[in-house]
C-alpha cells in the first residue's frame, strides 16, 4: 500500500505501477479496525470491479501478511 486518502487507497504493485482503489459503504474491510487502520507499506488483497480508467471499486479489501 502506498497511501490512504480518505476512502481512496493507492496501491503500488511489485512492478511499481500505482493502482487507485475506491471504497464505499458496501466495501468489506477485513482488518482489525477500519479503513484508517491501513498504513503505507501494508500488503493488501483487493477484489472489485475495474472501470475504464483502471481504478478499482473494491468490494473487499483484506490486509495480508
Amino acid at each position: 500500500m502506498k497511501l490512504v486518502d480518505g476512502t481512496t487507497i493507492y496501491l503500488q504493485t511489485e512492478s511499481g505501477e500505482v493502482i487507485t482503489v475506491r471504497t464505499d459503504g458496501d466495501t468489506t474491510v477485513q482488518v482489525p479496525g477500519e479503513l484508517k487502520a491501513f498504513k503505507a507499506g501494508d500488503k493488501v488483497s483487493v477484489d472489485g470491479d475495474t472501470d475504464a480508467e483502471g481504478s478499482i471499486t473494491a468490494s473487499t479489501l483484506t490486509k495480508t501478511d
